[in-house]
């Protein structure tokens, strides 16, 4: 763009600020605005006879829009179109995130300008996360949504042409031991614990054994309807919408079988609520996850089974037992809603699994009657 005669300065002041000063388009007057450093009142200067060049007036508000905080909010409002609620509300945990240690870092109380963003603020908050104890899994995510937000950024015309190029940080691959899964009857023992106690935990002890004999996330199953059950068929629909859906295969729905020794605890369970949801309990439906953690210590179980995810723990349960069992494989990754490898999941029926996957809710064993040993389970097949 051709400015013309130049209609903005900026000079020092006493207290060691910049002033930048011009006359409004509109009015006449003199206008000024103050920065912190020299770079800044540069920067201003330019946007401020950008504006005038295009007849408009620069306002504080308007140099102020272009801060790191914005720039990962309106890459996150880009991303509501392809990701689903629960991978928004956890990148939005991830910019709070940064902008706070930043704030923290530089002791600044207003917007953090698009200028802090460099190679050497990435490093450093890889580093205080390091110092945190996040695991490598964890940093590697909340670096990653940083680039991508900063990548994105230079393609838009309200950040691109105050962001650098995009640094390459190297990351750590994430080296962690093999999981396990605990059996059965160890969650029979750690839901026998809920029980015995009268706080939060009866709406937890609920989400706990639609876990166990249902294999769905904890979120999936705190948020169960009562349309998702047909006890006349003894089905379970798993429908898009519902909180917690992952894979594609999910997206899509899909009716299973559900164990014979489930039945009797649905109907009790239809019986007791009085809303829409299966599950009795809180209509907010939350549930504390500290709970289940002092659930699996009174039970005495070993930490290395339960520790980071208490409730998941039970959805592992039912994945490992089935299949050391002798369920089909593919069965089981149908009950829990994984992706089935080949053309399998975007061009079977369900009707081909119906066989399999009744047979292996067949094998879950009633509430306290289980038995067996810890199995090691492999990551890859834990989602």
């Amino acid at each position: 763009m051709t400015r013309g005669p130049r209609r903005a300065s900026y000079s020092r002041k006493q207290n060691g600020r910049w002033c930048v000063r011009w006359r409004s388009p509109f009015t006449g007057s003199q206008r000024q605005h103050s920065c912190p450093d020299v770079a800044t009142a540069r920067r201003v200067c330019r946007e401020v006879e950008d504006a005038l060049c295009r007849g408009e007036d620069w306002s504080a508000s308007r140099g102020k829009a272009g801060h790191v905080a914005l720039l990962l909010a309106e890459y996150i409002n880009d991303l509501e179109r392809t990701r689903t609620p629960n991978t928004i509300t956890r990148l939005e945990s991830f910019a709070e995130d940064l902008v706070r240690w930043a704030k923290q870092r530089d002791r600044k109380r207003g917007p953090l300008p698009l200028e802090l963003l460099t190679a050497e603020l990435v490093t450093d908050y890889d580093r205080a996360l390091l110092n945190r104890g996040n695991a490598v899994r964890t940093r590697r995510a909340k670096v990653g949504f940083i680039l991508n937000a900063w990548r994105w950024g230079l393609g838009r015309e309200a950040f691109g042409d105050r962001l650098g190029p995009v640094p390459t940080i190297e990351m750590p691959d994430p080296v962690d031991a093999a999981p396990k899964a605990p059996t059965w009857a160890l969650c029979d023992t750690a839901i026998d614990a809920m029980q015995r106690r009268r706080n939060q935990e009866p709406f937890v002890r609920r989400v706990a054994m639609a876990c166990r004999f249902l294999g769905l996330r904890p979120v999936q199953a705190a948020h169960l309807r009562r349309d998702h059950i047909d006890t006349s068929a003894r089905t379970l629909t798993i429908t898009h919408d519902l909180p917690g859906t992952k894979t594609p295969q999910e997206r899509r729905g899909r009716t299973v079988p559900y164990a014979p020794a489930f039945h009797s605890i649905a109907l009790r369970w239809l019986a007791a609520s009085d809303d829409h949801y299966l599950l009795p309990g809180s209509p907010a439906r939350a549930f504390d996850q500290g709970a289940a953690r002092r659930a699996w210590a009174r039970a005495g179980v070993s930490p290395e089974l339960w520790q980071g995810q208490p409730l998941k723990a039970f959805r592992k349960a039912f994945e490992t037992e089935l299949i050391a069992a002798g369920a089909d494989y593919l069965a089981v990754e149908r009950l829990v809603g994984h992706a089935i490898p080949g053309a399998g999941a975007s061009y079977v029926d369900s009707r081909a699994f119906l066989e399999q996957t009744t047979a292996a809710v067949k094998l879950i064993p009633e509430f306290g009657k289980a038995g067996g040993t810890v199995v090691p389970l492999r990551r890859s097949r834990v989602r």
